[in-house]
């Protein structure tokens, strides 16, 4: 299938500024009833303050923009891959992101906000704390103009085990925890990274820690569904990435 022919079945139109997807990954058969991770993203800035058109970039299958002006801005999405993986797809995708942040705004989410960071100087690993998964809570550091409404404190779904353990230069840390201190981040001026999930369902969620069980253990997947009747704050979250790509933009 051709580059065009792929994109024109993944394109997704409001109106206003045109947002790239970068996919870095798709949902398993047993859970793609929960729609493509492009979806995901229009869905849940529907209701923002933004006004945005979607253009999806497969970027595991080899699909990068042709240029970096190809889109507004770009989010980078969650994976089941590692960004310690040394697939080729990921060192595409790395070096087409080296350069964006001097022209567009982009987002990073869980993946997207850990190859960011090594993109730009900081460090990945695999966390000896073990897999993230259930309703985290952040408190919040600092709160930029951007960021409104405002929380002291944010509920998020979260599922990862990679974490940054060093940031990359110039970074300002907007929320964290004990056990993901660098949760929420502003690489620059034009770079923002979450690792928690803010375009996750709970229902979405509830299924994929049932299917990672032989993974994780019983015990940690009981806990994160249990956690999962705690509030969350997804719907500020995604109007705090609206307007940060609407200012830069």
């Amino acid at each position: 299938m051709g580059l065009s022919q792929g994109l024109s079945k993944r394109c997704f139109v409001t109106k206003g500024i045109k947002i790239g997807i970068l996919e870095t990954g798709m949902n398993s058969p047993g859970l793609a009833a929960h729609g493509a991770y492009t979806s995901w993203f229009e869905r849940m800035l529907l209701t923002t303050s933004g006004r945005f058109s979607y253009q999806a970039y497969q970027t595991y299958n080899g699909e990068i923009p042709s240029a970096p002006d190809a889109c507004d801005a770009y989010i980078i999405s969650g994976s089941s891959s590692s960004v310690l993986d040394a697939d080729p797809w990921i060192k595409a995708l790395s070096d087409f992101l080296a350069d964006i942040p001097l022209m567009q705004p982009i987002v990073g989410i869980c993946f997207g906000h850990q190859l960011l960071h090594q993109i730009f100087g900081g460090k990945v690993e695999k966390s000896t704390k073990g897999w993230g998964i259930g309703v985290h809570e952040y408190n919040v550091a600092l709160c930029m103009d951007w960021m409104n409404p405002r929380f002291d404190r944010v509920g998020l779904l979260v599922s990862h085990m990679d974490q940054v353990v060093q940031t990359a230069p110039d970074t300002t840390v907007l929320a964290g925890s004990d056990f993901c201190p660098n949760a929420i981040t502003m690489i620059g001026t034009n770079i923002l990274t979450l690792q928690p999930h803010p375009e996750h369902t709970k229902e979405f969620a509830h299924e994929l820690y049932n299917t990672r069980r032989a993974r994780i253990g019983n015990g940690h997947v009981d806990d994160a569904i249990n956690s999962l009747q705690q509030p969350t704050h997804e719907g500020a979250v995604a109007e705090w990435i609206a307007q940060f790509i609407a200012v830069r933009v």
